[in-house]
């Protein structure tokens, strides 16, 4: 299993849109760090994606 999901994947993962994963982040439902690549993307750690399935 991967460390880090992009929310994209996370998505697919939990079967919600990439808008959930968002709200989740911001409720607090799911933790994120900020890795950077060419762009910032939040990655998602897979503890609370576990959490959630």
């Amino acid at each position: 299993m991967k460390k880090y999901y992009t929310v994209k994947e996370t998505s697919q993962l939990l079967g919600v849109s990439t808008n959930t994963v968002y709200s989740y982040l911001q409720e607090g439902k799911l933790e994120a760090k900020r890795i950077m690549l060419i762009f910032i993307k939040p990655q998602l750690t897979t503890r609370p994606i576990m959490d959630i399935l």
